[in-house]
């Protein structure tokens, strides 16, 4: 049954793991990805809302979050008059708190940006009611708490093979969130070696929120999306409930092309490694 629209979904994973091909799926299939996303499709109201490093750690109230949570779905899928008056004041305030001080790749400029949008938003007349998702790699970081304030919410997390991912140029996440799960050691380690690490503790974390989560957490393989797209994206719209014909897999096959990173580990040297990490990730099933 195509319940398409009745849940948001959310789209993660490590930077460089394929998010974007997702949510230019999720947006072929008639998803609202939101108002203000940069040319990965990021969307960069969640970017201001949750990406900071105080959302990672026991000093940022509960329901402070809540609040960052409404405002988001509020912009995103409209919310009655009532609703929006009521947020309209806190927001307005609130965002204003968010963008006094840059945080490390986003200057207080770039983040007054995404306020003003957001802002613009909330102040509008409600849009047509859309089905919605959003994409933006960090939000695996804040996966726990976005469970709880949204029991509706489902999450695709994107996952590629964790020693090519160690040769990404991309260190976004390392460098934001990696003293959350690096010791000083090892992120003084070779990037290469240290980038593995950071892949292999957050996906030993994601695992264990997706064992707790059944039926709301779809790990989807980017490494065999590109290889068999038509049983993959069978898998995924399963998940999102969303009846397929031939037709629809195929116009959404065309969205999919190997990156030519794909294999790139296989002329790179193993012993630059944690042989145990090396070990987790082939115990995904990746060689």
């Amino acid at each position: 049954m195509n319940s398409m629209g009745s849940y948001p979904i959310g789209v993660g994973g490590v930077g460089g793991s394929g998010t974007r091909v997702i949510a230019a799926l999720l947006r072929k299939l008639g998803y609202h990805l939101g108002r203000d996303l940069n040319i990965m499709l990021d969307n960069l109201w969640f970017t201001l809302l949750f990406k900071r490093p105080i959302i990672f750690s026991n000093n940022m109230p509960e329901d402070e979050f809540e609040k960052c949570w409404i405002v988001f779905r509020t912009a995103m899928e409209g919310g009655d008059n009532a609703q929006r008056a009521e947020l309209e004041t806190w927001a307005s305030s609130y965002l204003n708190t968010l963008v006094v001080d840059g945080r490390p790749q986003h200057s207080s400029e770039w983040l007054a940006e995404r306020a003003h949008s957001l802002r613009s938003v909330l102040q509008a007349p409600p849009l047509e009611v859309r089905p919605w998702a959003w994409k933006e790699p960090n939000t695996h970081i804040v996966l726990p708490n976005l469970m709880y304030n949204a029991p509706d919410l489902k999450y695709i997390h994107v996952m590629r093979n964790g020693l090519d991912m160690a040769w990404s140029t991309n260190q976004n996440q390392l460098m934001f969130w990696g003293n959350r799960f690096l010791s000083e050691e090892e992120l003084a380690a070779s990037r290469p070696r240290a980038l593995l690490k950071y892949w292999c503790r957050t996906h030993q974390r994601i695992f264990e929120i997706a064992h707790l989560l059944p039926g709301r957490f779809f790990i989807l393989n980017f490494d065999m999306l590109c290889l068999s797209p038509v049983i993959e994206l069978g898998k995924l719209l399963d998940f999102l409930q969303i009846n397929h014909s031939i037709s629809l897999v195929s116009a959404l096959s065309e969205l999919i092309q190997s990156p030519n990173s794909l294999g790139r580990h296989q002329f790179q040297p193993l012993d630059v490694f944690d042989p145990d990490d090396v070990e987790y990730v082939r115990s995904l099933g990746y060689s």
